[in-house]
């Protein structure tokens, strides 16, 4: 009953707030830039016409200023079309430009004055930004019109788009599987933690748009996942920055800010910005172990409490040597400092219930974690509509210096001690370099029919890791090293892969694209202390084909058909113990192998003016797969580890759609469903079980007035694994925003999970034992985050038909003198 009298007495205030604007709230602004194409130069002194198309009496006229920057206030609202004129360039019309109520300043970005390479005008129909829009089957999710940005993370965005969620262990997935991850369309040489890391330490604020290519470009033709490619905001023609503070109960407070300068072909942007967050949670199990002649239990009850500081810093540089010719340079690190504290209490039930040893351990982990990396680019447009050539370098170190501190008692059940307290200290120092090498061509061979794309890649994972542990008496005297829990191990992975692909135009609007990657992977695992060296490649062969139509730009079907390698990481190889839980050790397994699938997609997608959806069937069959498995033993400990199955069979549908209910009020949502079916051996023997993952969100946006808008998000995932299932709770999300001061600066109020805190349920079966766990973070948040946008971008002049100079703002509802 709350949840609807919230909305309620939101809907009343803003209604109230929107009958209370001034006369004046019915006129607009336009603005904008304009740059000369293939220089990106501004364009100042451009003859600038304006009018509106159903009155003939309002018309304005007047310049763009030094920086090509202009601005015209105080207009009626309705239809408008704008005419640009300079010398050296054909006339620019813009047609179709509705200010209205609910979007009553309309900022024309970039505007390109084409060469005037003939008398011809050109004439473009403008078309708004929706929050979600889709191109030849890819989806784009434009961060900037939607509230959630401000305050949020890039994580955080990312869980709010569709086909896009998190797994169990948090890294974010597409349809199920890991997607390459891009900033700026340039790779980003990371791993998987320090991707997390990166997303989670990322302001939202920074972001102009993401986009979800379940359809890459040849040379991403085969990640498993897709792309997925954070564009970050550019600012206008001048320098512009915007500034944030943010506050949240649940223990987090950030801020950040961004700088940008464009100017004569120069693009500089810096972004930083750093997040302290102290999350609370619990949790808990029950395991059933059951042996040849008996049964018991471990009950499992835990706390958490996890602190840590994220700073981060973004520079970009990017510059236009000539119009063909472009130089791009990143630098950017971001910084993890955490401070954990888990407590656990163990009890053991016998077979009649009584419980006979009980005891709690405490695990203190403390450490930091950098994150530097430097990307460079080389970007060569030709003579030829398509021609492109593309050098990226990009280079990443991290460090991590961690140590756990490890104490338990033991009493039985009465409480009575049972002993010596055990203590443990385990120090990790870990390195990692990384180094990706990617050069791609597109020549179009016939132009505007067919285009052959090549690409070349390689990427060196390199990680150093020295793990020791020791033994110790609790006041943390006499320490002595543990021989077989400690390690030193060095890891490299090299990754060489080729492409060679072509895209045909069959007919109108009718696509043909396929090709070839060929992938060579080199593994070295050099056990330094065991004195064993273990070496092994694999090649492969990954053949993509992607058939796509579109009618009238508004329908489209994709059918597509690519064959994908998952590799296992150094997370899935590490032989390393983890011995946090002595009674559930982790570790990986240096002998898997990489895991093969075939993908067939279809896709269809629709595209209105209120109404955008996209529906996907899709069938996978994934060989060797390996996935964590359970094993109890004989002594009531089990093993988590790696393994490869036999396989399994995929059937998924997915669908999305976007809808402009009325003026202001708009809604998304999206809805996935996957099953597996694994062999009948897998099932008979070793117990696995088919079963399906299911992901679900929806959420409204409602903007009855310009300066306020609310929204809210419902989330719910449930994922399947081979020995069960994974569900969580609903995740829910409310939040409103209004902007003052010309709408410069912004207050957003979030409401993170009021009524259901986030949990998730496990559930694991096999062939001996039965495990049920949940796992409990207070996600209860009520964050606030002010945000500053500035720009050094003056108010041009405008003249009113005639050529009279406007000194002054006509009166409400009248219009301008002729």
């Amino acid at each position: 009953m709350r949840l609807p009298l919230i909305l309620i007495i939101s809907y009343l205030f803003l209604c109230q707030a929107r009958a209370q604007q001034p006369l004046s709230a019915q006129t607009g602004v336009l603005s904008g830039n304009i740059m000369r194409q293939g220089t990106n130069d501004a364009v100042p002194g451009a003859s600038i016409q304006i009018g509106r198309h159903d009155d003939q009496n309002i018309r304005r006229s007047g310049q763009s200023d030094e920086k090509g920057d202009f601005r015209f206030s105080d207009l009626p609202f309705g239809w408008y079309s704008i005419r640009i004129t300079a010398i050296g360039s054909s006339p620019l019309q813009i047609d179709s430009i509705h200010i209205r109520a609910d979007r009553p300043e309309m900022i024309l970005a970039d505007l390109i004055m084409p060469i005037a390479t003939s008398g011809l005008e050109t004439i473009v129909i403008h078309a708004e930004k929706p929050l979600i829009e889709q191109k030849e089957g890819n989806l784009i999710f434009n961060a900037a019109e939607s509230p959630l940005s401000t305050g949020s993370n890039a994580s955080e965005l990312l869980r709010n788009i569709p086909l896009v969620s998190n797994d169990p262990d948090g890294r974010i997935t597409v349809r199920g599987r890991e997607p390459r991850i891009l900033v700026d369309d340039k790779p980003v040489a990371m791993n998987a933690q320090q991707m997390q890391d990166f997303l989670e330490s990322m302001p939202g604020g920074m972001i102009e748009r993401i986009e979800v290519m379940t359809n890459p470009p040849a040379q991403y033709a085969n990640e498993p996942g897709g792309v997925i490619n954070i564009v970050t905001r550019k600012g206008k023609t001048g320098i512009s920055g915007r500034f944030s503070l943010t506050y949240g109960s649940r223990g987090e407070a950030g801020a950040s800010a961004s700088f940008n300068l464009r100017k004569k072909g120069l693009s500089i942007q810096f972004n930083t910005g750093t997040t302290h967050g102290n999350y609370l949670g619990e949790g808990g199990s029950v395991r059933e172990n059951r042996f040849r002649d008996s049964t018991n239990q471990l009950i499992t009850e835990s706390r958490f409490n996890n602190r840590f500081i994220r700073p981060v810093a973004r520079l970009n540089i990017d510059q236009d040597i000539d119009p063909r010719n472009t130089l791009g340079i990143t630098i950017e690190g971001n910084i993890n400092d955490f401070d954990d504290i888990r407590t656990i209490d163990y009890t053991n039930v016998n077979r009649f219930g009584k419980e006979y040893r009980r005891s709690v351990r405490s695990i203190s982990s403390t450490g930091i974690n950098l994150n530097p990396t430097i990307n460079l680019s080389y970007l060569y447009k030709g003579k030829a509509k398509g021609e492109t050539l593309r050098f990226t370098f990009g280079g990443g170190v991290s460090n991590t210096d961690g140590v756990k501190d490890f104490r338990q008692t033991f009493t039985d059940g009465e409480y009575q001690s049972l002993g010596r307290d055990s203590a443990q200290e385990q120090g990790e120092v870990t390195y990692n370099r990384n180094v990706q090498i990617r050069v791609s061509y597109d020549k179009p061979i016939i132009p505007s029919k067919t285009t052959l794309s090549t690409a070349a890649a390689f990427t060196r994972n390199l990680s150093d890791v020295d793990l020791d542990t020791w033994d110790k008496e609790p006041d943390g005297s006499n320490r002595r090293l543990i021989d077989f829990m400690s390690n030193e191990f060095v890891f490299r992975q090299d990754v060489t892969s080729g492409t060679l692909g072509l895209r045909q135009r069959l007919g109108e609007r009718f696509w043909l694209s396929g090709g070839m990657t060929v992938e060579k992977t080199d593994i070295l695992f050099d056990l330094i202390r065991d004195k064993n060296r273990v070496s092994s490649g694999y090649e492969n062969w990954q053949p993509y084909a992607n058939l796509n139509k579109n009618w009238d730009g508004k329908t489209s079907l994709s059918f597509v058909y690519r064959r994908t390698m998952r590799r296992p990481g150094i997370r899935e190889l590490n032989p390393t113990i983890d011995y946090s839980d002595p009674y559930n050790l982790r570790f990986g397994n240096p002998d898997l192998r990489p895991s093969p699938s075939h993908n067939l997609d279809l896709v269809f997608g629709r595209t209105l003016t209120k109404f955008q959806m996209n529906a996907g069937l899709g069938y996978n069959r994934v060989e060797d797969i390996f996935a964590t498995v359970r094993m109890l033993k004989e002594d009531g400990r089990t093993n988590i580890t790696w393994q490869n199955i036999s396989g399994r069979e995929e059937w998924e549908a997915n669908t999305w759609l976007n809808l402009n209910l009325s003026k202001g009020f708009r809604m998304n949502a999206n809805a996935s469903y996957t099953i597996n079916l694994y062999s009948k051996y897998d099932r008979e023997v070793l117990r696995y079980r088919n079963g399906a993952s299911i992901n679900g969100r929806i959420n409204l946006i409602y903007a009855p007035i310009p300066e306020w808008n609310v929204t809210s998000t419902l989330q719910i995932n449930r994922y399947a694994n081979p020995q069960g299932t994974v569900r969580s709770t609903v995740s829910t999300i409310f939040g409103g925003q209004y902007r003052f001061w010309k709408r410069k600066l912004s207050a957003t109020a979030q409401v993170v999970d009021p009524f259901i805190q986030q949990t998730y349920v496990t559930v694991t079966e096999g062939v001996n034992f039965r495990t049920e766990s949940r796992n409990l973070t207070r996600t209860r948040n009520y964050r606030l985050t002010l945000s500053y946008h500035f720009s050094n971008t003056p108010v041009s002049s405008s003249k009113s038909k005639g050529g009279q100079r406007r000194s002054e703002k006509p009166s409400a509802g009248k219009k301008p003198a002729r």
